[in-house]
C-alpha cells in the first residue's frame, strides 16, 4: 500500500474533500507549526477520512496566564534546570505527575486545585487517600479548593495569587508556573460544518465504532474528548480501521483504564461504584489495603489499596482500582478480568503464587463472594 505524507495544515473544504495549507513552518517537529498565508493549498478528495488532530493543552483565562513564566506539559521540557520554587495549576494526572518530578529535583512545589480533592478522574477513595499520602511529601503542597486568580512577574520571579476554600485571598512566589488543567481539541481550523460533522461539548461526536454524524468519516484520539490517553487513541484508531473494512469492532470506555505514575501509582480499570450505578448497575465493591500483603511487607511498600467492583447479580468484575506500586504491572490482569468479562467466582478459583500483589485479586473475589452468598441465604 503506497502511503503518502503531506506537511500542511488542514480543513474541510465539503464532506468529500480537504484543503491542505503547505505553506507553513512545519519541517522542525520540535516546533509548534505555523500556517502559511494560504497561497499553496493543496486539494485532496477522499471516499473515507479519519480525524486524528488531538488536543493541545488548555490554558484557562487566568489574568497573566500569557506570562513567559508559564509552561504547560509541552514546553517545560525546554528547562535546563528544575525551578527552586514551582506552582502547578491543576491536580490531576500531569499536575501530581510533574509535582513529584520537580520535588524529586529539589524544587519546592505547590499545587492549586480547585476541586476538594486531586485526580478526579480516578476513583474518589483512591485519590483521598492519595491526598493524604501527599501530605507526608518533602517539598510538596497540595492545595485543594483553591481557584488561582493572577499570575504576575517574570520567569525566576513569579506571583501566583489564589483564593482558598474560606475565600480568602493568598499567594505564593514561583520561578515558574506550570499549567496542569488538561487538554481541549481546537476544532475551529477544521472547518467541521462544512462536511456536516457535529460537535458535541467542545469535542467531535462519534458512536462506539469512532463514526462521526457523516458515516464516511471517522474521529479518533483526543480529539473526541472522553480518556484522553495514548492507549485509548490508540484502540480507537483500530476501531475506526476494522470498521472501515468492513470489521465489527468497538470502542467500550467503560473497560478502559488508565495509569498515573505519582508515587505510589494511581490505576484504574472499568467502572467505580458511583459510574455503575449511573449505568443502572446494581454495584458491590470489595477492598484491600497493601499493608496485608506479604509481598508488600517484604519489599516495604505497604502505602495504599486495591479495591474490585463488580455487579451484584451476575457477579462480573466492572471495575479494579489501585493505589499502589506497582500498578502499572498489576493493572495488567485486573484489564483482563474485566474486559473478558470475568466473574469473581473465576478470580476466586485462580491461583496466584505466594508471594506476590496478584494474591490479592483471589483473596478480594473470595471474601466478596462470601459477602453476597451470606447476604443470599439470610433472603431465603
Amino acid at each position: 500500500m503506497k502511503i503518502d505524507v503531506i506537511q500542511g495544515f488542514a480543513r474541510f473544504a465539503s464532506d468529500h474533500s480537504i484543503a491542505v495549507d503547505t505553506g507553513g513552518n512545519t519541517k522542525d517537529p520540535h516546533v509548534r507549526a505555523t500556517p502559511g498565508d494560504g497561497k499553496k493549498t493543496k486539494t485532496i478528495t477522499f471516499g473515507v477520512a479519519v480525524v486524528a488532530t488531538g488536543a493541545p493543552p488548555f490554558v484557562p483565562p487566568i489574568e497573566g496566564a500569557d506570562s513567559k513564566g508559564v509552561l504547560t506539559s509541552d514546553t517545560v521540557w525546554g528547562l535546563k534546570d528544575a525551578p527552586a520554587r514551582l506552582g502547578i495549576i491543576g491536580a490531576g494526572a500531569i499536575g501530581l505527575e510533574m509535582a513529584q518530578i520537580f520535588a524529586d529535583f529539589g524544587a519546592k512545589v505547590t499545587v492549586l486545585e480547585a476541586a476538594d480533592r486531586p485526580l478526579k478522574e480516578v476513583e474518589p477513595e483512591i485519590a483521598k487517600t492519595l491526598a493524604g499520602l501527599l501530605e507526608n511529601e518533602k517539598n510538596l503542597t497540595l492545595v485543594p479548593n483553591a481557584k488561582a486568580k493572577k499570575i504576575s512577574g517574570k520567569p525566576g520571579e513569579m506571583t501566583l495569587a489564589f483564593e482558598d476554600g474560606d475565600g480568602k485571598n493568598r499567594g505564593f512566589k514561583c520561578d515558574y508556573v506550570v499549567m496542569a488543567t488538561g487538554k481541549r481539541p481546537v476544532l475551529e481550523p477544521l472547518d467541521l460544518d462544512k462536511a456536516g460533522v457535529a460537535v458535541e461539548n467542545g469535542a467531535i461526536k462519534v458512536d462506539a465504532t469512532c463514526r462521526t454524524s457523516v458515516p464516511h468519516i471517522f474521529a479518533v484520539g483526543d480529539v473526541i474528548g472522553g480518556l484522553m490517553l495514548a492507549h485509548t487513541a490508540g484502540q480507537q484508531g483500530r476501531v475506526a480501521a476494522m470498521t472501515i473494512t468492513g470489521e465489527a469492532a468497538f470502542y467500550d470506555e467503560s473497560k478502559d483504564c488508565g495509569v498515573i505514575f505519582t508515587r505510589p501509582q494511581a490505576a484504574f480499570v472499568g467502572l467505580s461504584v458511583d459510574q455503575a450505578k449511573a449505568k443502572g448497575l446494581d454495584p458491590v465493591e470489595v477492598k484491600a489495603p497493601m499493608s496485608i500483603d506479604a509481598k508488600a511487607m517484604i519489599t516495604g511498600e505497604t502505602d495504599g489499596l486495591i479495591k474490585i467492583v463488580a455487579d451484584k447479580a451476575s457477579h462480573r468484575i466492572i471495575g479494579v482500582h489501585f493505589l499502589t506500586e506497582h500498578a502499572d504491572t498489576l493493572i495488567g490482569e485486573a484489564v483482563m478480568m474485566v474486559s473478558g468479562e470475568m466473574t469473581l467466582d473465576q478470580a476466586a478459583m485462580a491461583i496466584h503464587p505466594h508471594p506476590t500483589q496478584t494474591e490479592l485479586f483471589g483473596d478480594m473475589s473470595r471474601r466478596l463472594l462470601s459477602r453476597l452468598r451470606r447476604s443470599e441465604a439470610r433472603k431465603k
